[in-house]
This record gives structure tokens, sequence and C-alpha cells, in this order.
């Protein structure tokens, strides 16, 4: 066997784990709120915690938009008419926003109707489990994205359309707008930003439950590291219409650099030391 060169692993070994500084989105993204656990929504709200991100999970995203743009010809080159691509919806005060891969008309069965079309790229143990079990079932975050755009855009359909990166098979399926769905995710979202106690912990409590293992927010959920100091965890912060967040103290709106700035007279938000 032959081996390979030691400064040729420590260049990979720089390539896949160099860490980047990835900061948080001022709002919170269509795209994460159908987790089952609201307790990590909360801790991305209000910037709680911040990690930085690896090289290869930053090349593992960057595969998903160069995907999507390889997709999107696909539908055009075969006739469909693909437009709206990144356009914004917004929602909840202006605190929860969401860009839109696109729309698409000409769809087979739905030739006159404009369908949202959202792209997906996933591994092929996740694209065959998407087959047998469908979108919904499979992959609950992505129907959650669907149906909170479907309902910004006011449209009754959309085409999800998945890539497998192992073989290049395409997977597409229809959902249909669930009113009730939206309602419910709506109203918890809005518990989100005025329930005074921040959400319990999903699985019991326990840190080996399988969703809180890799979660993001798993070192002050279950560790005990220390809260990020920065004004959305300070105690004199308030959420306001439009976007806005204000310093009781100033009595001032505070943009999103000086949020994460913060100042001298920090105190920790008493929900974020919650022990439920």
């Amino acid at each position: 066997m032959v081996l390979i060169p030691k400064k040729v692993c420590e260049l990979t070994d720089i390539l896949d784990n160099v860490l980047i500084n990835d900061k948080p989105r001022p709002y919170l993204g269509l795209s994460s709120i159908g987790g089952p656990c609201r307790r990590s929504l909360y801790y991305s709200f209000h910037w709680a915690h911040h990690d930085s991100i690896s090289q290869r999970l930053q090349r593992i995203f960057s595969t998903g938009h160069f995907m999507e743009d390889f997709m999107i010809a696909s539908l055009k080159n075969t006739g469909y008419i693909v437009s709206r691509e990144q356009e914004e919806i917004i929602g909840a005060f202006g605190h929860v926003k969401g860009h839109i891969d696109g729309t698409v008309k000409g769809i087979p069965g739905y030739e006159d109707e404009e369908l949202l079309v959202e792209f997906k790229t996933m591994n092929d143990a996740n694209f065959k489990k998407l087959k047998r079990e469908g979108v919904r079932m499979s992959k609950p975050v992505h129907y959650s994205q669907m149906q909170m755009y479907m309902s910004g855009l006011e449209l009754k359909r959309a085409l999800y359309f998945a890539y497998n990166k192992n073989d290049s098979h395409y997977y597409t399926e229809i959902v249909e707008l669930d009113k009730h769905f939206v309602a419910e995710k709506e109203r918890s979202i809005f518990n989100l930003f005025t329930d005074e106690l921040i959400p319990e912990r999903i699985g019991g409590g326990v840190s080996t439950w399988h969703e809180c293992r890799f979660c993001n927010f798993k070192s002050i959920c279950h560790d005990g590291a220390p809260i990020a100091r920065n004004c959305r965890t300070c105690v004199h912060h308030s959420i306001e219409d439009d976007g806005r967040w204000s310093c009781a103290l100033s009595g001032q709106d505070i943009n999103v650099e000086e949020q994460r700035k913060g100042c001298k007279d920090w105190e920790i938000e008493p929900t974020l030391n919650g022990e439920t």
C-alpha cells in the first residue's frame, strides 16, 4: 500500500476543518421553523450561542446552491418557465423571513398554474427514504418551509424537486397548501416571540436524544456553556414591529451591528436561564 505523504494529509485537514466565521442571521429563517424543537429556534433568534462552521460544511451548503442552478436549467431546458427566483417572504412582525427558490409554470397537469418550486439535494439514503415516505414524513422541515412560502405568495401548490447526489436521479412531488398547518405554525412563532418562558426541551430533557446530540445549541442547552453576550440575550431588549429591536436603557432602536456588539450594561435575559 502506498502511503499518502504527510504534507498532503495536512492540506486535506486544513481544507476540511479550518473554521469560517458565519454570523447569525438577523431574522428567523422560514427554512428552519419546521423542526421539532422550538427551544432551538428561541436560542437561534436570540443569538444565544454561535459556532463557526468548517470549510467542509460550507462546501456542502455551496454544493446545494450550485445544484439549484443546475436544476433550474433542467426545467428551463425542458420548456418550463421558472421565475421569481430568491423573492423574499416576510412574516411575524418582520422578524421571520425566507427567500424562495422560485416559481414554475407549465408542469404537466398544472400547465396554467404558477407553482412554488423548492430544490433540494441529498444523499442516497435520504433520497430513498423520501421516495418511500414522501416529503411531509421524510423531510418535515422542507414541508414546513414550502407551506409558509406558499401561504406568503398565495399559491395553492408547490413542486418539490430533489436531486440524488449519489446517482443524479431526480424526484418530484406536488405538495398542496395546508392552511391549517400554516395557521398552527404562525401561532407557534407568535408564541415564541411573546411567551415569558423559554420553550421546553424535547426528548424528555436528556442530551442523548437523537435530535439533541448534533444540535448547534447542545452546549448551552445541556452542557452548561455560557450564553453569548449581545443585545438579544440582554434583559433590556424589546422586540418591536417591522423587524426592529430596541433598548430600554437608551430608549432607542438598536441596529444589527449594535446588537452584535452589546454594551457594558449587559444583563442576561432571565428566560435564558430557564431550567424547563
